[in-house]
């Protein structure tokens, strides 16, 4: 059988060429890659305050014209506009807990101290720092502030509420 043609068989060709595909396909999804990264978290306790001394102005002789009563949160008490601080005051003192961290210090803006009779005494509260930093869980916070009491205000005990807002940076 010499000098004859050798033609291929086609069923042959077939089967060879799908398997060459697959293995090119399957280099093709190999290019992929994955790696692992990190994470981490840290748990806080609460922060809290626990009030140790409250805040008291003490007492005061109003003028006919009123004034400012100002208590600094390191307890220096000072009265304006004809007034007279018949007492010493005395500044609020907080213990702060929670993680060793900065806590942020917020506080109510102005508060009014209710009366007799329905009379009112605005308050601002003066904190002593901004930030505390919490060091083996705990620090201190003053609070002072200042009044502005009328001319001829009624006589009498003015109470109300602040709030403080303590929030970790």
């Amino acid at each position: 059988m010499s000098g004859s043609n050798i033609v291929p068989n086609p069923s042959v060709s077939l089967p060879f060429l799908i398997v060459a595909a697959a293995f090119s396909s399957s280099a093709a999804a190999q290019t992929r890659s994955s790696t692992s990264a990190d994470a981490s978290v840290v748990i806080l306790r609460a922060a809290s305050a626990e009030q140790a001394e409250p805040l008291d102005f003490g007492r005061v002789m109003p003028s006919a014209t009123g004034g400012v009563m100002t208590l600094s949160p390191d307890g220096a008490l000072n009265c304006t506009g004809g007034m007279i601080c018949a007492s010493r005051g005395q500044a609020a003192r907080f213990r702060l807990t929670g993680s060793d961290d900065v806590v942020t210090i917020g506080i109510s803006e102005s508060v009014a101290l209710a009366g007799p009779g329905g009379e009112s005494v605005a308050l601002r509260p003066l904190v002593s720092a901004r930030e505390v930093t919490l060091r083996g869980g705990s620090g201190d916070l003053s609070v002072g502030g200042t009044l502005t009491i009328a001319g001829n205000q009624a006589p009498g005990a003015y109470t109300g509420r602040y709030v403080l807002d303590l929030q970790y940076q």
